[in-house]
């Protein structure tokens, strides 16, 4: 039977949520339907290099449009799919075209507007999670919305279950915290992310901070903590409570992890788009403690289902507040993790996101003439992915969500929120963005 042959394309292949998700994808795509190679448009990194370890053909460019064109011939491409920001970058789709490959698709995983007229060359615009996919519905406006709204769909980063589940409690750091929580004390979770600027460090100083003082032995497990902010733990007498590890792509470490915590922190000062370690989590059976971000992203929202599966809090004393409950109540930690659990088996695990991919792809190759012969595993696990209207239907229960939290959101804020999706007021701050730009100045 012919194979569906498709291209996954990122800038890097290093050790982001974004290229942790073309990894995942790439390795639970249907073999005997898809064969998949991995491009690394700029650079390489370890997950190339993970994917190339298990029989993958993984290839980097160093930033060639020609070399790319090449390569996507050689290959006899079906399909070209890219991971990427979503702002304008012709060289990908312009190489797309020029090695006549049937289907370009793009995850766009930050909701960002392409009107230039490579971004017309897409066959369908995937969003990380319905959130993003609405700003970006209203960005476009209604007429382009008219004309666009059947490429709009939503593709969630996916998690690989059987990975969360493959924790082996051997390393001497793990083993040293299950040793503490047999004493009774608590264990809230960070993963922390390169970029300082990322991290709302102080909402997870002060969640520890008053847990210890309201005579709750507890202490910090953070994956990746920048030096910057070692210090700060340091500075408020807190680093006899905190473990710090080296991030790392290793499945069975980051098991372990979420394994040892009883809550998972997640904050940041711009919000997420999706938020993979808010997923992760949940699949781990983990409550989830998220910070509100009405000027910023805001996608964490749609994932914690506030006071179900976790809580999303605004301001860096409420937050503190929702952790200490659910530190001085376990059992209610249980019972939102088991919520968590059976809402990320639902809409986040890789077999059902690789199978409604694949049936996407077929799908828009069959629209462009194309005629492979139906699987048997794919009609028996059909899954397809949120459409348009899924995303419209989602709409009035964001709002509401955007106002359900732990602490009060001020009305100016709120105010905001709504001005910032205003397609005529993003137009002019993209107009007076490109003006300064063309003056030589940096700009966001």
């Amino acid at each position: 039977m012919r194979r569906v042959v498709v291209v996954q394309i990122a800038k890097g292949l290093g050790i982001g949520g974004t290229e942790k998700a073309l990894e995942l994808y790439t390795r639970y795509l249907d073999p005997e339907l898809f064969d998949v190679s991995v491009v690394g448009f700029k650079e390489g990194g370890v997950r190339g290099e993970r994917l190339a370890s298990l029989g993958f053909d993984v290839e980097v460019m160093g930033g060639s449009k020609e070399k790319l064109v090449r390569f996507l011939r050689r290959k006899k491409a079906h399909v070209v799919h890219v991971h990427r920001p979503g702002l304008s970058d012709p060289a990908i789709p312009e190489a797309v075209q020029e090695a006549e490959v049937p289907v370009l698709v793009e995850t766009n995983v930050f909701g960002r507007l392409d009107l230039s007229p490579s971004g017309e060359f897409f066959d369908k615009h995937l969003f990380v999670s319905k959130t993003c996919a609405l700003r970006y519905i209203d960005w476009l406006g209604p007429s382009l919305v008219r004309k666009r709204k059947s490429k709009i769909g939503v593709l969630y980063n996916p998690v690989d279950f059987s990975e969360m589940e493959s924790a082996r409690t051997v390393d001497e750091q793990f083993l040293e915290i299950v040793q503490l929580k047999s004493t009774g004390a608590r264990v809230i979770g960070f993963i922390a992310r390169p970029d300082p600027a990322r991290i709302e460090i102080s909402y997870v100083i002060e969640s520890l901070r008053y847990a210890l003082s309201h005579g709750i032995i507890c202490y910090l497990l953070a994956v990746g903590m920048p030096p910057v902010y070692k210090s700060r733990f340091e500075a408020a007498g807190l680093s006899e409570f905190c473990i710090f590890l080296e991030p790392g792509i290793e499945p069975s470490r980051l098991a372990e992890f979420y394994k040892c915590a009883d809550v998972i922190l997640n904050a940041s000062p711009i919000g997420e788009t999706f938020g993979l370690v808010i997923a992760e989590a949940m699949a781990s059976r983990k409550p989830v403690v998220t910070n509100l971000t009405p000027l910023h992203e805001t996608a964490q929202i749609e994932l914690v289902d506030h006071g179900k599966t976790g809580y999303v809090a605004y301001g860096s004393r409420a937050y503190a507040e929702a952790v200490l409950y659910l530190v001085m109540n376990p059992l209610q930690c249980a019972e939102m993790g088991k919520r968590g659990y059976e809402k990320a088996k639902a809409q986040y695990d890789v077999l059902k996101l690789s199978n409604g991919l694949g049936n996407l792809y077929i799908e828009l190759l069959q629209s462009k003439g194309f005629s492979f012969q139906p699987h048997p595993v794919s009609e028996r696990a059909a899954h397809q992915l949120p459409s348009f209207t899924d995303i419209e239907s989602f709409r009035a229960e964001y709002w509401d969500r955007l106002q359900r939290c732990w602490g009060k959101v001020p009305g100016w804020e709120l105010w905001m929120h709504r001005i910032l999706r205003n397609r005529h007021f993003f137009m002019l701050a993209r107009s007076l963005k490109q003006v300064i730009q063309a003056k030589g100045v940096r700009c966001w």
